[in-house]
């Protein structure tokens, strides 16, 4: 083996120390740490609780119903909603940069009803239960405040809203 070749080959810089594993997972670590800080406070900021429903209006075709009789939307694995990425510097992109997720708005808005959809309704913490993130959208009116979720499971759990019912 080449002398010169064998030096540098067992250099520090070209090993991969232990100590740059634990700088990798430490620095993964505080991602993760100050995206759940962000999550808390755009929580609090909203003052949402778990229970808190979001709606979405959808055509029937886009709901799946499961074995046990739940009901599940799919979500768009190309979302072209404009959103704010709190996480990361505070910079409005497409939603399709986050990945899959669906938007929803904080209230039954009759301006997106049509006859052949349906609104459903779902609760933060089925977001939250698969680690989805909230984001803010900013390609809706403003009198219509809108949230996007990721969502990592590529789907959510949903009800039926029937504005009959009493909450």
């Amino acid at each position: 083996m080449n002398q010169k070749y064998r030096r540098n080959l067992f250099k520090p810089s070209n090993l991969l120390t232990r100590s740059n594993a634990d700088k990798k997972k430490h620095s993964m670590n505080k991602e993760k740490s100050n995206r759940e800080a962000i999550l808390k406070r755009i929580i609090a900021e909203n003052s949402f609780t778990p229970e808190t429903s979001f709606f979405r209006y959808t055509s029937p075709k886009h709901l799946v119903e499961s074995q046990d009789g739940r009901t599940f939307i799919n979500a768009f694995n190309n979302p072209m909603e404009m959103i704010i990425d709190i996480y990361h510097g505070g910079h409005s992109l497409i939603a399709n940069n986050i990945g899959a997720g669906l938007a929803f708005t904080l209230s039954v808005q009759e301006d997106y009803n049509s006859n052949d959809k349906l609104c459903v309704e779902v609760k933060l913490k089925d977001i939250l239960d698969q680690n989805g993130l909230i984001y803010e959208v900013t390609s809706v009116p403003e009198y219509v405040k809108a949230f996007f979720f990721s969502l990592p499971d590529k789907k959510i759990k949903v009800e039926i809203y029937d504005k009959n019912v009493k909450r």
